[in-house]
């Protein structure tokens, strides 16, 4: 099975940013996820209810929990890799052991 990289995105951001690198890394052989973070309460008219008291180990444990699940299904940790943000909350994924 191809090594899985997660892709977490910055603030402000979505997933989908990364679909040109996601798409490079694809052809290479990876397996890559790049998840929109609270992707359920984001809307273009502003944060839902609930969305602005989120702390960054709110963030942090819900890419350590995906992690998580991506080395049950691959039998490996995955190759974390943020931007911005996403890059502190990458940081903090494997400070955790999780990538």
């Amino acid at each position: 099975m191809a090594e899985t990289i997660l892709l977490i995105h910055g603030y402000g951001c979505a997933g989908d940013v990364w679909d040109p690198m996601a798409a490079r890394l694809r052809a290479e052989g990876y397996r890559v996820v790049a998840p929109t973070i609270r992707a359920a309460v984001r809307t273009v008219d502003g944060p839902r209810e609930g969305l602005a008291g989120l702390t960054l180990a709110d963030y942090v444990a819900e890419m350590s929990a995906l992690a998580q699940a991506l080395a049950k299904e691959d039998g490996g940790k995955p190759i974390v890799f943020g931007h911005s943000m996403g890059g502190l909350i990458a940081q903090k994924v494997a400070e955790a052991g999780h990538a």
